[in-house]
């Protein structure tokens, strides 16, 4: 298991900490709101360019998850340059070693 960082949420900007996970690819937060997901480094990056209504909704999504799984973000590449969607889907967490 990696250290932990302290960084503002990038779903609802509340100060977390997360580790990096999946070969350094992934950020594993754990927010006391959002509580624990999963985000793509590529994702992060691209989450901000996205409206607030998008980093709501995927916050609420990983609230309302059951203990037992976490919230993986990520980006789809349609374009050859930027990827330009972020999508989400559930997974459990003994994926991810929390």
């Amino acid at each position: 298991m990696g250290e932990y960082h302290q960084q503002q949420c990038p779903l609802c900007d509340t100060n977390a900490e997360f580790r990096n996970n999946d070969s350094d690819n992934y950020k594993l937060f754990h927010c006391s709101v959002c509580i624990t997901f999963a985000i793509s480094k590529t994702a992060e990056k691209h989450i901000l360019k996205n409206p607030n209504s998008l980093r709501n909704a995927l916050s609420k999504k990983s609230q309302e998850l059951k203990d037992t799984c976490l919230l993986k973000i990520y980006t789809d590449w349609i374009g050859l340059k930027e990827p330009n969607i972020i999508k989400s889907v559930e997974e459990p967490r003994s994926n991810w070693n929390t």
